[in-house]
């Protein structure tokens, strides 16, 4: 085999090889992911065929006048095989011949164009939609606020409300306080005015009371009640049902005593029995009139009816220089103890 015959064969297996080199790189770009157009494609079999084929004819022409006629249409060639591996992205290729723009220039725009549309429609969409919300939540939020200034004024109302029931039941009350001290004092008169010791004693005690409401009314029906029971003439002549059998004149005071607390028990039934009794004591002149006097202070502070009390202060104020009138008590009382050492 002789060097042109190696050089024919060299020649046709680049040839075989370039292609087999381009098809295995394109397999393997796809493989491991890459995007590779046709244009891109076509760059590479170019570059690779026109190196090849440069390649081949250096082999076989070696004068320079001879490689000068190929050479640069084949660099020239390889160059736009470049240009097109490296289209993307690439606008417009300019050489000293022309200006060439590639048509992923219009492509690309014409893509970014659909996607800036759909992302100002999408954009337009969710502002819409944002701007429904954000109106929505206004609406809610001014609900709110008259809600909330809605039950502001009824609390106002209610607190309002709740002043004019304290201060009504306040009234209530002290109408109900004043309802039934009225309905007191008027129930201690009544029965006072119908010979009841202890009410006669709680109107003396209101009438001493500056503080008591109805403290002047108290002092005028207590006075009252006084000079009902002071009159000149006394009743006399009462008399005692003694227990067969018995002496009163033998009787003991001690034992007249034990008679008239029989009869203290059953204090309305036997009022006429104590007043005989009273009568009866102070009419035993056989027995001490200091012992007399003293059973008439007993009386005057015990007995719970104002007639029996009466008499008593009758019978105690009539032998003695105590001028005082007969429910007088407290002052019969005084009398007494600044002069009861006096008295035998």
């Amino acid at each position: 085999m002789n060097s042109d015959d190696v050089k024919q064969f060299l020649s046709s297996s680049w040839r075989k090889v370039i292609v087999g080199l381009v098809t295995l790189l394109f397999l393997i770009a796809v493989l491991c992911g890459y995007m590779v157009t046709v244009l891109q494609t076509v760059g590479l079999i170019i570059v690779m065929y026109f190196l090849c084929f440069a390649a081949s004819r250096l082999l076989k022409h070696k004068s320079e006048k001879t490689i000068g006629g190929w050479v640069t249409p084949c660099f020239i060639a390889a160059f736009i095989g470049l240009v097109l591996i490296f289209s993307e992205g690439l606008s417009e290729f300019t050489t000293p011949f022309a200006s060439i723009k590639m048509a992923t220039e219009k492509k690309g725009d014409a893509l970014i164009a659909k996607v800036k549309e759909e992302l100002d429609k999408k954009v337009a969409e969710v502002k819409d939609e944002l701007d429904k919300k954000v109106e929505a939540i206004e609406v809610k939020r001014k609900e709110a606020d008259k809600k909330v200034n809605e039950i502001d004024n009824k609390s106002q109302e209610l607190d309002k409300k709740l002043k004019d029931i304290d201060k009504a039941t306040e009234q209530a009350n002290k109408a109900v306080a004043d309802l039934k001290r009225y309905t007191e004092f008027n129930t201690a008169v009544v029965m006072a005015d119908n010979d009841d010791r202890k009410s006669f004693d709680r109107l003396e005690a209101w009438a001493n009371d500056k503080e008591y409401p109805f403290s002047g009314f108290a002092y005028e029906v207590w006075m009252s009640i006084v000079d009902s029971h002071s009159w000149p003439q006394m009743q006399t002549g009462f008399k005692v049902d003694w227990m067969p059998g018995t002496d009163p004149a033998k009787t003991s005071l001690e034992d007249l005593q034990e008679l008239y607390k029989k009869a203290a028990l059953v204090p309305v039934q036997a009022i006429q029995a104590r007043l005989g009794l009273v009568e009866y004591i102070w009419n035993r002149h056989d027995i001490p009139k200091r012992q007399r006097m003293q059973f008439l202070i007993h009386v005057m502070r015990t007995d719970s009816s104002l007639k029996v009390v009466e008499y008593a202060g009758r019978y105690f104020m009539g032998d003695e220089n105590d001028k005082w009138k007969p429910l007088a008590v407290e002052k019969h009382i005084e009398w007494w103890e600044k002069n009861k050492d006096t008295i035998k």
